[in-house]
């Protein structure tokens, strides 16, 4: 017996053995009249399995191109089972195990990050959305960095704490304070029964309304690591930005679970307190919503499964499209947000487009006119006999198709349901410097306001607290 070097591995094996105990490569031993045969076929099975590999790596690969993130799952697993067909031995092991390694240290690194995430929507849908839109960048930094919300518990220095006032009005129990300069005014007992006004109308629990103050903010007066004194706790008052100028309120969530509400008092002077607060109630109603409950309003509201509770655009956020819609259903206000049906707002066309509706005009007429034909065929004939305008009954013709005024009215409804209409209507909200004609005469559209479905649910969700 005589040792040789295996072809595949370069490990010095038996020149008897059939094949390397190492990586299985088979020994090829030269026979009279047969050897060269064997070569070959030995030859043709190994490159045979290569190309089968390699075509299956390569469809893996393009899968997540072609079909989408979703099926990204699929694409791994042709791709695992391609590198196990074309690849053999050591280089195997390796490859294999490294992946291995990625796919474990990645499922934990999902674990932990899901699991520690307190900032806006949920770990999991955030990563989706940014997958989604093929944000690399974005998505290396969700898995890599947190976004968190305000910690509670910051050192106490009472002469940075922001003083609660206890509100006790009409049955109603809750605690108001302010961030402002010394010489400012108290907050007035109007401004208390308005608050009381708001949170009547509202229709918000009372157990929600004792946990959560209500803090109004003049950001000039904003120091540093100033906080509110709760329930034993410290909570410090979040650093708002230069965002906050634009803003009405913000509804802070806490580490904890405690929740703040701040009110822009600037903002308050422009528009009233029930647009801003109710708003803001709607946040601290949307945040006991469990995920089954968020599903049921996505459907109700027409939102794509895939988008983020927090959204991008504010606009296109469903947890602020929640909140403007539970102010809608207890003010009347109109809905900023752009889900449920968007509709014109500058008017409408004898068949329910818009009179200024420029770039969509296109699809709905086309959605309309389906909808119209569609009434048509379905109709009887027309009875001349029951015709009772004159000149109406003159040019009557029974083998024309018709309508009635009630199926063109539905038709309307038909067409501005239509899902290309919507989203035509969302992208030209989404982006006004690519569509400048349609806002040359104002906002073309308005948020579909709170349906009779909608309300339901939002009642049945206050009334768990009841």
């Amino acid at each position: 017996m005589s040792l040789i070097k295996c072809s595949e591995c370069g490990r010095e094996i038996s020149d008897k053995a059939e094949a390397c105990p190492l990586c299985g490569n088979p020994i090829h031993r030269q026979v009279v009249g047969v050897d060269r045969t064997v070569e070959i076929k030995h030859s043709s099975k190994k490159w045979g399995k290569k190309i089968w590999g390699l075509t299956l790596f390569l469809i893996g690969l393009a899968i997540p191109f072609l079909f989408g993130h979703e099926s990204a799952w699929l694409g791994l697993l042709l791709i695992l089972v391609g590198m196990w067909i074309g690849i053999s031995g050591r280089i195997r092991q390796i490859i294999l195990g490294l992946l291995l390694f990625v796919l474990v240290g990645g499922y934990f690194v999902l674990q932990y990050q899901s699991s520690h995430y307190t900032g806006p929507g949920t770990f999991i849908g955030n990563l989706n959305q940014d997958l989604f839109k093929k944000d690399y960048k974005r998505v290396l930094d969700d898995l890599l960095s947190q976004q968190t919300n305000p910690p509670s518990n910051p050192p106490s220095n009472k002469s940075k704490e922001i003083p609660l006032q206890q509100v006790n009005n009409l049955g109603y129990t809750f605690y108001v304070g302010q961030i402002d300069n010394s010489d400012a005014a108290s907050i007035s007992d109007t401004i208390k029964n308005d608050i009381t006004r708001v949170i009547y109308n509202s229709r918000l629990p009372k157990s929600i309304l004792e946990k959560t103050p209500i803090i109004f903010v003049n950001n000039l007066a904003l120091k540093p690591e100033q906080y509110v004194a709760l329930a034993g706790k410290n909570f410090k008052v979040m650093d708002f930005g230069t965002g906050f100028l634009y803003e009405g309120g913000i509804y802070a969530t806490y580490e904890s679970g405690q929740a703040i509400i701040y009110l822009n008092k600037e903002a308050l002077t422009k528009a009233p307190l029930n647009d801003i607060l109710t708003h803001e109630l709607g946040h601290a109603i949307g945040g006991t919503l469990t995920d089954g409950d968020w599903v049921e309003y996505y459907k109700l509201r027409n939102i794509s499964p895939s988008t983020s509770r927090n959204g991008g655009l504010w606009n296109l956020s469903p947890q602020e499209d929640f909140a403007e819609v539970y102010k809608n259903m207890f003010t009347g206000l109109d809905v900023r947000t752009y889900y449920g049906l968007l509709v014109p707002t500058l008017g409408e066309s004898y068949n329910g487009e818009g009179i200024f509706e420029i770039s969509c005009a296109g699809v709905y007429r086309e959605a309309y006119q389906g909808a119209i034909d569609a009434y048509e065929k379905s109709n009887p004939p027309k009875d001349c006999s029951k015709v009772t305008d004159f000149m109406e009954k003159m040019w009557c013709d029974t083998s024309s198709p018709y309508t009635t005024s009630v199926q063109q009215e539905q038709a309307k409804g038909t067409a501005n349901a239509s899902v290309r209409v919507q989203n035509c209507r969302r992208d030209v909200m989404t982006n006004s410097s690519k569509y400048p004609d349609e806002f040359r005469y104002g906002i073309p559209y308005k948020g579909g306001a709170a349906g009779p479905k909608t309300k339901e649910f939002i009642n049945a969700v206050i009334n768990r607290f009841n």
